[in-house]
């Protein structure tokens, strides 16, 4: 039976519209998360690691409820362009986000020292309906960038070690 005719026969006299229709209802109804940095404070009492603590606002503009990962992965470079990645852990009571109702969660976790002054910061956060959402930032001052931006400035740091973003 050739493709076209068991996708007719699965979606009955519906034909294209049906598929469209299938379509467009999974699109509508595929949960959305919105992430916004509130915060993110270091803790140097100890050496040769830091504590960081991240908090972060999360927003479900979805339709149903979704949760998202107890865990939060940050990559970075240093000012030697090396790169320096590690975890974060959330601390929060339930993982549960709620329809159109905003969630502040905190996160923490160990990092090498060298994070304070690292460049190009990427927190990537998981969810289990839904896509991965990022968190850009150029450096320690909590500017963010857009994909494109963030992009070719970390290429210009990463092949000629040029930090134009930097004001100062």
């Amino acid at each position: 039976m050739p493709a076209a005719d068991l996708i007719k026969a699965l979606l009955g006299s519906g034909g294209v519209i049906g598929l469209l229709l299938l379509v467009g209802r999974s699109w509508q109804n595929r949960p959305t998360v919105s992430v916004k940095l509130e915060r993110e404070t270091f803790g140097v009492k100890e050496e040769p690691n830091i504590e960081v603590r991240l908090s972060v606002e999360f927003e479900n503009q979805g339709r149903e409820n979704t949760s998202f990962s107890p865990e939060a992965r940050v990559e970075s470079l240093t000012a030697d362009r090396e790169p320096l990645t590690f975890d974060l852990s959330a601390e929060a009571d339930s993982r549960t986000l709620h329809p159109v109702t905003p969630l502040v969660v905190a996160f923490k976790g160990r990092a090498p020292a060298t994070y304070v002054f690292s460049h190009f910061r990427v927190v990537q956060f998981r969810f289990s309906r839904g896509p991965k959402r990022s968190l850009r930032t150029l450096n320690a001052s909590g500017c963010s960038a857009g994909y494109l931006r963030f992009s070719a400035l970390r290429l210009l740091f990463r092949v000629f070690g040029a930090l134009p973003h930097v004001h100062g």
